[in-house]
């Protein structure tokens, strides 16, 4: 019993700890996803219907509802001539063992981010450059 109060605190440290890993890469992924989506819209020339702007449809495409309005978006488009490239740029601040912070009051946060470039096709909805400082 003694060995198991002493080794069960570290054993389920790293089990969480390799948990909340995989959800950083997810975070990772979900960012470069919505790049490659932000950059593929802005290289045809379109916004989304129901949307405002480039930048408010990225941020609300978001799939996990803990990345809803916590991201930051930027898209660049330095010319608006065919071939020119656009730029979407995707950040978040990843929040790790959050349960640390609730019963330790530890926190440690770091940057995910998510970058596309392609070229631009169509220029029939002029500049799409846009951002949103992330919070």
């Amino acid at each position: 019993m003694v060995e198991l109060a002493l080794i069960l605190p570290v054993v389920l440290l790293i089990l969480f700890g390799v948990l909340d890993f995989g959800r950083a890469i997810n975070d990772k992924n979900t960012a470069n996803h919505l790049a490659n989506l932000g950059a593929r819209f802005a290289a045809v020339g379109t916004i989304p219907s129901g949307s405002a702007s480039l930048c408010q449809y990225i941020d609300s495409t978001a799939a996990p509802s803990d990345l809803k309005s916590q991201l930051g978006v930027v898209v660049t488009e330095p010319s608006v001539t065919v071939g020119s490239p656009v730029t979407v740029k995707v950040t978040n601040n990843y929040h790790w063992l959050k349960f640390l912070k609730s019963t330790l009051g530890i926190s440690a946060t770091s940057a995910v981010a998510g970058e596309a470039t392609m070229r631009l096709e169509n220029t029939t909805n002029g500049n799409m450059t846009c951002e949103i400082p992330p919070p």
